[in-house]
């Protein structure tokens, strides 16, 4: 890594940190954000978008930060700097370019044109509507005189807003632009949770990318004002080496004064609100069961459910999720149901074939358990 060219990008950088979740962003901007006087451009590198469409987003997680940023710093620009190794999956490119579903996470082309130049960014803009919080799809179809005439008429609830889809290679140069840059660990490496197509990427050289990205901020005159490092616990599928390299990048930012900020968002968990979470990790022999809900069972008393279950358990590790929710029928009768997390079920039944039985246990077990509480 050219660490001469490191400093020069981060010679301008009022202050970088590092954080476990990208919601904390919030957190770290509001330290240093004055209005009138603060960065119009966010550039995010990073696997997700990070965007909600069409729906209210009262809660800054981790899924639409990028809605808080817009609503509390005034970002004009948003630039969604994806890794260049999607292109080796075709399901993901027509996820991220060209997918017009209008679902609630970003992560599709709204024009209805088909993407094909990948020399320059997809190019989209929206109007926010700051009344409900909701940045509206559908504005992408009013005519610029339309748009200014919401804006002029209710200056206070509208705003427009500018969002690219990019790679490295298509950025274009920032040399006149005062820029917030966010990183997440999972633009690096990854391990398919949560990610379209069960995308998993764990390079064999994760210091090509690290490099590359060192690269991409020099050639394309990137000098973050601020510069937020996000390590991406859940979704990382190379912590160490990550973590690694934001230290570097942290110890070559020339700045004397360490501020305290208190980070106070957490992660992907507050996004299931609606849900109880149950979360199973094993490793070898050993298997730790969480089952978050108020007034919940200890773990002690769960782990005591599954005691019969944890003597099927062969040596390997493996991750499973379930999600609970009460769901009411028309009649009015209630009924407990478990939604299993589909990619990390997949996972595990790769492992194992064996373990498809281990797990229908746990689902029942987990569903009576569930029916005595409720």
């Amino acid at each position: 890594m050219n660490i001469e060219k490191l400093k020069k990008i981060l010679k301008y950088t009022i202050y970088a940190d590092k954080f476990n979740y990208h919601n904390q962003i919030i957190n770290f901007l509001d330290k240093f954000y004055v209005k009138d006087n603060f960065p119009k451009i966010l550039i995010n590198f990073d696997l997700h978008s990070d965007v909600k469409m069409n729906t209210i987003c009262p809660k800054n997680n981790v899924a639409n930060w990028v809605n808080a940023i817009f609503r509390k710093y005034d970002i004009d620009e948003y630039y969604w700097v994806v890794p260049k190794h999607i292109f080796n999956n075709s399901t993901m490119v027509e996820e991220i370019f060209n997918n017009n579903t209008a679902r609630h996470t970003f992560s599709g082309n709204y024009t209805n044109i088909e993407y094909k130049d990948f020399s320059i960014p997809l190019k989209q803009s929206f109007l926010i509507d700051f009344s409900e919080d909701k940045i509206l799809t559908d504005s992408i179809d009013l005519t610029e005189a339309e748009i200014q005439e919401k804006i002029n008429t209710k200056p206070n609830n509208y705003k427009l807003i500018t969002l690219y889809i990019c790679t490295e290679d298509n950025l274009p140069d920032f040399i006149d632009d005062e820029v917030i840059v966010s990183v997440d660990g999972d633009y690096f490496s990854n391990n398919g949770f949560d990610t379209k197509a069960d995308y998993e990427y764990t390079p064999k050289n994760i210091q090509e990318h690290f490099d590359s990205f060192v690269e991409c901020l020099s050639n394309k005159n990137i000098y973050p004002t601020y510069l937020g490092l996000c390590l991406s616990n859940n979704y990382i599928g190379d912590l160490k080496s990550t973590d690694e390299f934001y230290n570097i990048l942290l110890e070559n930012f020339n700045c004397r004064i360490k501020f305290n900020i208190e980070y106070t968002y957490t992660d992907l968990r507050d996004d299931k609100h609606d849900f109880n979470d149950i979360y199973f990790y094993s490793a070898g022999n050993y298997i730790e069961i969480v089952y978050i809900e108020d007034n919940s069972l200890s773990e002690a008393e769960i782990k005591s459910n599954f005691s019969e279950v944890l003597k099927d358990l062969k040596d390997g590790v493996y991750n499973m999720q379930f999600y609970s929710k009460k769901v009411t029928d028309s009649y009015g009768n209630t009924e407990i149901k478990i939604y299993k997390h589909e990619n990390s079920m997949k996972k595990v039944l790769k492992l194992s074939p064996d373990l498809s039985i281990l797990l229908n246990k746990m689902k029942s077990k987990i569903q009576n358990l569930i029916q005595n509480k409720a």
